[in-house]
């Protein structure tokens, strides 16, 4: 249930009801108008854009009591009555910047979780302590086939991630000095048991469970499996080469 209008409706009539018993029945002048500001403030924060309108009703219900009451115009009156509508005006004002910052925040969150959730590269997001995978996009997934129920909730060191810890907690503790990995070799372990070779670059990212790690690894298995055939290639050349060479001095 929403309260809001009707406690904003109650303070209200408190307030007109308080501006005619001790303004008409008692022609007394009190401090009473402090109470005004209750709602106004209420108002500026839950509907800012009726602020100003609240202030104005409420100024203009001082000022005839008031007026009835002295049976002539109190500058008093009317400066309370301003001072509701500058009260109004900057509630209001602090109101709505800070619904277009949220809104910006989301906005912004919105297309962090696209791009993660998109992007050809495998990332994952984790604690830095431990290495709590906090979420991991499905190229991750795919690099080193889990299901995201398996990861996420889960360790690095529970799924022996790393073929070598202390590598990782190596890595971890430069990233946390320096604020960055860029490009660092590291071999992950699937969940069939292969080895991965991959580059590891990471950032430190706040994340509404503090600090954390996103990580991006750029898989390099295939090239560095390339580049390994081309050196046993390169190496088998060059002995032939070099029988060859050996041969014709022996001919």
């Amino acid at each position: 249930m929403n309260y809001r209008p009707l406690l904003l409706l109650a303070s209200f009539l408190i307030c007109v009801v308080l501006a005619v018993v001790v303004n008409l029945l008692f022609a007394v002048d009190i401090v009473y108008t402090h109470l005004f500001y209750i709602p106004i403030i209420l108002t500026g924060i839950w509907y800012p854009r009726y602020a100003l309108l609240m202030a104005a009703a409420l100024g203009l219900i001082h000022i005839a009591c008031d007026h009835a009451t002295a049976e002539t115009f109190k500058f008093g009156a009317l400066l309370r009555a301003v001072l509701f509508v500058a009260v109004a005006y900057v509630t209001r004002h602090l109101a709505l910047r800070q619904e277009r910052l949220l809104h910006s925040l989301r906005e912004s969150e919105e297309r962090f979780a696209k791009v993660f959730r998109l992007s050809p590269a495998p990332l994952m997001i984790s604690s830095i302590d431990e290495g709590r995978f906090l979420d991991v996009n499905d190229q991750g997934l795919a690099m080193l086939g889990y299901l995201r129920e398996e990861m996420v909730g889960r360790t690095s060191a529970e799924l022996s991630l790393f073929k070598d810890g202390e590598v990782r907690d190596a890595y971890v503790k430069k990233m946390v000095q320096q604020g960055f990995l860029r490009s660092e070799p590291v071999q992950l372990r699937t969940k069939q048991g292969g080895i991965r070779e991959v580059l590891w670059s990471a950032e430190t990212i706040h994340h509404q469970n503090g600090n954390v790690i996103l990580s991006l690894f750029y898989d390099i298995t295939e090239r560095q499996q390339a580049e390994n055939e081309r050196a046993k290639l390169l190496s088998r050349l060059q002995k032939a080469i070099s029988d060859i060479n050996v041969l014709s001095g022996l001919l």
